[in-house]
This record gives structure tokens, C-alpha cells and sequence, in this order.
């Protein structure tokens, strides 16, 4: 923006188009940034360099974007995401940002995710109290010097609070109204935008805090400069909400893979179950995908609302019931007992079909799953850790 020239124009375009290809959270929040930034110091001199940066910036993830919306469903029998509409309302709350998270020291967390859900996950956007500090005599030293990088902290880390504000485990509001945030009024605009994890949006405000933080320490001494680095390093370490050691999977893979990944039969393995509540305990299929090399049904992730096979999780929901050829999700020919008809079905698709022990108690769906394969496909091998039916 300062030196205004052609080169300047096509660096910013470039960074802010592979910065969007990369993450769109954080592709969102730079263009946000920037297009307030530039707003605020807006000059007709700036035009035609604004266009340039803005063909760049747009059309470098344009094929990326046209390919992502074409794999979306659940419209599109062909897509590769079917996620469900009311997903993005689900993940709202499970996903929700606190304003204290960024300010309050301890073990504090806008959602308690082992409490409510049974996941090891930590989410902490804290700011560090000796970073807010050092911003702050900076602030009082330059005034208006740092006043529109201030402002853009704010912003980004409004944005990070999502589409309603959260307090103390609910959404607030006056007269018992949610309260839309920005990024609500945003998403108004773009219903589409199925921002899930908005505090990722608060990355680019903490970039700018940081870099103010080094603003703040020019021409202090080494002595200054390494006891403000250690503050930082031991407030992230002691006084932020992270768990250390931090919780960590196992990446032990069961022997019965390497078994199959011998096998020269093209057709698919299942594992099951897909879901574990609301955990990630099933993402590990896709680590032990990278030793059997089998194809799987799921994709970007484990669920049974974006698998491929629509018709088969149908059926082990509803093993035992009659529905009509408008059953939404399944194929038309399901319009006879669905245990009936799995059979070659699964014969067809799959070569493996693995129902783990633990994932499978954990969701309470060892029982109903087990018998419903073993009505269909006889007894299984038993493992250690698993049931394996061999197709």
C-alpha cells in the first residue's frame, strides 16, 4: 500500500491468493484485514493497483473454489462432501468462542470439549498478559501511530467470536435474544459460508499482536528482549489453558491391515463404526488407510452423513424396515426389506468390512452393528481389537 507500485500490487495479490488456497480461514481473514485497511487509508492513487492485486488474489484459488463447490452435497449425487445443512447450526455451539478466552489465564475454555463431548481437545486463542502489556505502552508511547493496527486486532478477533456471542456456556443476547456478531452479518450475506471454526479467523490479529510486541522491544537491550521472550514462553506454558504434556493418539496400527494390504482385491474396506459421538476417535481410519491402501467410502472426513455409501448406513440404522423408493439418501432400489437386498450390495462394494470393539462400545452401537452384519455375512474373525468379515 505504501510504495503503490505495480510490484507491491502483484506481491500482496499473490500472497493473498496462495494464502486462500492454503487455509480459507485464513485467506478469509487476511482479505478482511486488507479490505478494511484499505478503506481506511483509501486514495484514488490506489486504484489501479487495488484491481490488479484483486485479479490476482481472486482468480490464483478460483480453480480450487469451482472445484471445491462442485464435490459439495448433498445436492449433487457425485459429491464427495455431503454433509448435511443443519451441520453447520450443529457445530455452532460445539465450536463456540467465549470473549474471556482471549484475556483470562488458567484453565479456562469457552467450551469443555472432554466435559460436553468426550474429545481431548483444547481450544485457546489467549493473548498472554505480557504481550496485551507491552502493546499497551506501545499504544501510550505512539498514539496515533499504532491506532489502525489496534483496530485491526479488534476486528480480526471479533470476527474470531463466530455468528452470536457466547457467554458462560450459552448463547446471550438483551431479552433473551442471540446476540449476531459481524461475522453473523457476514454469513447473512453468504449463507453458504460454512464457517465451523471461527477462532482461526483470529490468527491474522494475533500475526499483528505479535508483530507490536516487536515494534514495542526495538531498542531495548538483549537482557530486555530475552526476560520479555521467557514471560511469553512460560505465561504460554503455565498460565494458558493448554494441557502439558499435551494429549497425544496412538498411531499403532492393527496387524490385520498389513494383511490386507497384500491382497490384490480392488474393491473397498468399511470400518466401523463412522461416528463416535461427537469425537474424532474414528479419524484414525484414515491412518490405517495408509497401510492397507484400500479404497474407503469416507471423505474430507469420518462420518456417516459424508460417506459415498449412503445406502449401507441406511441399512444399519434400519436393518429391519421397509421404506419407499423416495427414501432420501438410498438408492431407488431399496424399496423392499433393506436386509434383504445388502448382501450383494456389500459383496459388490467391499472386500473387508471391520467393526471395532472399543469405537463400536463407545458408541453404543456394538450390539445392533454386530448383529446386523452377522445376520447378513455369518460369524466374523475375531481380533484383539476388532471383528473382521471377510466378503
Amino acid at each position: 500500500f505504501r510504495l503503490n507500485t505495480r510490484e507491491a500490487w502483484i506481491k500482496l495479490g499473490l500472497a493473498q491468493g496462495f494464502c486462500t488456497i492454503a487455509s480459507f480461514y485464513y485467506g478469509l481473514g487476511t482479505a478482511l484485514i486488507v479490505a478494511t485497511w484499505w478503506c481506511v487509508r483509501f486514495s484514488r492513487e490506489r486504484l489501479k493497483g487495488t484491481a490488479l492485486a484483486a485479479v490476482l488474489a481472486v482468480g490464483i484459488p478460483l480453480p480450487f473454489f469451482s472445484a471445491f463447490r462442485a464435490s459439495l452435497g448433498p445436492g449433487n449425487p457425485e459429491a464427495v462432501i455431503r454433509r448435511s445443512g443443519g451441520l453447520t447450526q450443529e457445530l455452532q455451539a460445539h465450536n463456540a468462542v467465549d470473549p474471556r478466552e482471549y484475556v483470562m489465564p488458567g484453565d479456562f475454555q469457552s467450551v469443555d470439549f472432554m466435559g460436553e463431548y468426550g474429545e481431548a481437545f483444547v481450544h485457546t486463542a489467549y493473548l498472554r498478559w505480557t504481550a496485551l502489556v507491552l502493546v499497551g505502552l506501545l499504544v501510550w508511547r505512539l498514539r496515533r501511530g499504532v491506532t489502525l493496527w489496534v483496530g485491526l486486532v479488534a476486528l480480526s478477533l471479533v470476527l474470531g467470536l463466530g455468528r452470536a456471542l457466547w457467554w458462560n456456556g450459552d448463547f446471550v443476547g438483551p431479552n433473551d435474544q442471540i446476540l449476531l456478531l459481524p461475522f453473523g452479518w457476514f454469513q447473512e450475506l453468504i449463507p453458504q459460508l460454512a464457517i465451523t471454526h471461527s477462532t482461526r479467523l483470529t490468527v491474522v490479529g494475533q500475526a499483528i499482536l505479535a508483530m507490536l510486541v516487536g515494534w514495542a522491544l526495538v531498542g531495548q537491550s538483549l537482557r530486555r528482549v530475552g526476560l520479555v521472550s521467557a514471560l511469553l514462553v512460560m505465561e504460554s506454558i503455565f498460565l494458558s489453558s493448554a494441557i502439558w504434556p499435551l494429549p497425544r493418539s496412538s498411531i499403532e496400527v492393527p496387524e490385520i491391515y498389513e494383511e490386507i494390504a497384500q491382497s490384490e482385491d480392488p474393491r473397498a474396506l468399511l470400518d466401523l463404526p463412522a461416528e463416535v459421538g461427537t469425537t474424532m476417535a474414528s479419524s484414525k481410519y484414515f491412518l490405517y488407510q495408509t497401510t492397507h491402501r484400500k479404497p474407503i467410502p469416507y471423505s474430507p472426513d469420518i462420518r456417516a452423513g459424508s460417506s459415498s455409501d449412503r445406502t449401507t448406513f441406511f441399512w444399519l440404522q434400519h436393518p429391519r424396515v421397509s421404506v419407499g423408493p423416495d427414501a432420501r439418501g438410498t438408492s431407488a432400489w431399496v424399496d423392499q426389506t433393506v436386509e434383504g437386498r445388502i448382501s450383494p450390495h456389500l459383496t459388490e462394494r467391499y472386500a473387508w468390512i471391520l467393526l471395532h470393539k472399543e469405537e463400536a462400545e463407545r458408541a453404543g452401537v456394538t450390539r445392533s452393528f454386530k448383529a446386523a452384519l452377522e445376520r447378513v455375512l455369518g460369524p466374523p474373525e475375531e481380533h484383539p481389537t476388532l471383528w473382521l468379515w471377510r466378503l
